[in-house]
């Protein structure tokens, strides 16, 4: 939960306009206040040679918020021990 402010576009477009001539127009969007979301996320570390000096990671994350913000993600890990 927490409060923010967003500037973006409802809409951006080249169109022709009455004079038959290419026009950029858009409509801007400004959107504050409160807003509430989740973070999921699933991680999984093994490894990879019987010693254990490899180890290989997996995680995987999904964000979504109440303005339908939604961002994925994931990251591999590849670490050796010294």
């Amino acid at each position: 939960m927490g409060y923010g402010q967003q500037y973006n576009f409802e809409y951006a477009q080249y169109a022709l306009n009455a004079n038959n001539k290419m026009e950029f127009s858009y409509k801007a969007r400004q959107t504050n206040g409160l807003h509430v979301g989740y973070i999921a996320s699933l991680n999984t570390d093994f490894w990879v040679d019987a010693r254990q000096n490899w180890q290989v990671g997996v995680k995987l994350a999904f964000q979504n918020d109440s303005r339908s913000t939604i961002l994925p993600g994931g990251q591999l890990k590849v670490s050796h021990r010294l």
